[in-house]
């Protein structure tokens, strides 16, 4: 048996850069770290002419309250970890516990219906190859 492969890269049609009207994350997104952004067209291709078949799979790392961060202030939130942690409501110290576990659950199961959303419509901010040697 032939074990199984899977690599992640950047989606060329990320969510901030596709859906939402943020001219400061087209800035943002293309820099060093990543040399090269994918398609799932582009990444299908790339692995089929390395010998792999499999399929493309779509993901996101970054929460809703990341994504409405940018589309509202054009901006990074002062944090990567803000992004890629729980989505959170700016929320006052005094905010009751019961009140304060809600809202995070609702924004919780949001954030998911979210990511489950984008991963449907192929809209991820991540590709990832799912595959073994043809």
């Amino acid at each position: 048996m032939v074990p199984g492969f899977r690599t992640a890269v950047p989606n060329l049609h990320d969510p901030l850069l596709t859906l939402y009207d943020v001219p400061a994350y087209h800035r943002f997104y293309y820099h060093r770290a990543h040399l090269w952004y994918f398609s799932a067209k582009a990444l299908t291709a790339v692995m089929a002419k390395a010998g792999f078949m499999g399929e493309v799979v779509f993901s996101q790392d970054y929460n809703l309250v990341n994504h409405l961060h940018w589309a509202f202030r054009d901006r990074p939130q002062a944090t990567a970890d803000e992004g890629l942690g729980p989505a959170r409501l700016p929320l006052r110290d005094g905010v009751a516990g019961e009140l304060r576990r809600d809202l995070d659950a609702l924004l919780a199961d949001t954030d998911r219906r979210y990511k489950r959303i984008l991963a449907r419509h192929r809209a991820g901010e991540n590709l990832a190859f799912i595959g073994r040697k043809a």
